[in-house]
């Protein structure tokens, strides 16, 4: 484990941070973008659970690569989608039993993805070896949502313990489509220092202009931080006859997890309860990403009143995050710190851009 003090960053005049010589500042200009597959070690998000139905296979879309998603017999599976035979997307075919057939000439696939049946083929001839699809390192559905490894992840998916904690009511949105890229949307979850200028009309405020990390901790490829900061809650019924402000101590811990995930625990003293966010993006192809987003409370169970209060101001928390985002022209993150100017309110942001630089080039997960 480390932990990375603001002592241990590159620090220079006026506070201002600085990529040269920084410990990972490259010779040539590096971005990410939704076409990165190098990144395609870490678990991404790519459907609904409810989007997969059981009598008819899904095309979804990761890194530029076109993925078929089904259950054949009941079981889930996934295949790079596209039969091997002439190409066509298995998405354009349909479920034959325990099989998934080609629309093309009917070839049948097993759910390991091995062609079991040739209808053009004389009885007995065998079928090619070369006859199968290609499968995910993982495939796993977890909270209501189908996620997908293309190659062996570095790390577990997200940890989201309140799903499971019988004193949180949790929520599931319906999942929102943006131009911006799925990395510039976990850094904009790093930044803090937007929330009195981006979420002024929601939860942000002049109080929340300096809101600084007090820790960044890295464990293996995932990264918490820690803050202590100023949230609007507009949604505490209790709060005008109490005479409670709605501007409130918030204590939270922010985790990312690669390749696009954030688990953040909110906890208000004030008030004695919990708001939990999970937010995870799926990298569909340069200029789309698809956010998917969980909330847990345990102060609101049952209250379909505040719940509602609470997804309307989540929703608008969203929507000024992508109008800020949809601002840019092109969807990449460069990860050389010399190409932006960074300050002392940047430290988490350096942290996952040095995160995302080292999935980006070492084979294996780093001995920390």
């Amino acid at each position: 484990m480390i932990t990375e003090s603001m002592e241990t960053m590159p620090l220079v005049a006026d506070d201002e941070l600085t990529g040269a010589p920084g410990d990972f500042a490259t010779t040539e200009p590096v971005y990410l973008d939704n076409l990165t597959s190098a990144l395609d070690r870490a678990w991404y998000p790519v459907a609904l659970s409810s989007e997969v139905p059981a009598d008819r296979p899904v095309a979804v879309e990761l890194f530029g690569v076109h993925w078929v998603l089904a259950r054949p017999g009941g079981s889930l599976v996934a295949f790079v989608d596209e039969c091997p035979h002439r190409l066509l997307p298995l998405s354009a075919g349909r479920l034959c039993g325990d099989t998934l057939q080609c629309a093309y000439h009917g070839w049948q696939y097993d759910s390991d993805g091995v062609c079991v049946s040739i209808p053009s083929q004389e009885f007995g001839r065998p079928i090619p070896s070369r006859a199968k699809l290609r499968r995910p390192a993982g495939l796993e559905e977890r909270y209501g949502v189908v996620w997908l490894a293309p190659r062996a992840p570095v790390t577990p998916i997200v940890s989201f313990p309140e799903w499971d904690d019988d004193t949180f009511e949790v929520r599931l949105d319906v999942p929102t489509r943006t131009t911006a890229g799925a990395h510039q949307i976990l850094d904009n979850s790093c930044d803090t220092s937007h929330f009195a200028f981006v979420h002024a009309g929601t939860f942000g405020g002049e109080e929340a202009a300096i809101t600084r990390a007090k820790s960044v901790v890295r464990e293996g490829w995932n990264l918490t931080a820690t803050y202590e900061t100023i949230y609007g809650v507009h949604d505490d019924p209790d709060a005008a006859e109490l005479g409670r402000p709605i501007e409130q101590v918030s204590r939270q811990a922010k985790t990312f997890v690669p390749g696009t995930s954030l688990h953040l625990r909110m906890e208000f003293p004030v008030t004695d309860s919990v708001f939990t966010i999970v937010a995870a993006v799926q990298p569909e192809h340069d200029g789309s990403s698809r956010v998917y987003r969980w909330w847990a409370r345990n102060d609101i169970v049952g209250d379909e009143e505040r719940w509602a209060a609470c997804l309307e101001i989540e929703a608008e928390v969203l929507q000024e995050d992508m109008r800020a985002l949809g601002a840019y022209r092109s969807y990449r993150l460069p990860l050389d710190l010399r190409r932006e100017v960074h300050v002392a309110d940047d430290r988490l942001s350096l942290a996952y851009r040095r995160v995302l630089y080292e999935l980006l080039t070492a084979g294996e997960q780093p001995d920390r």
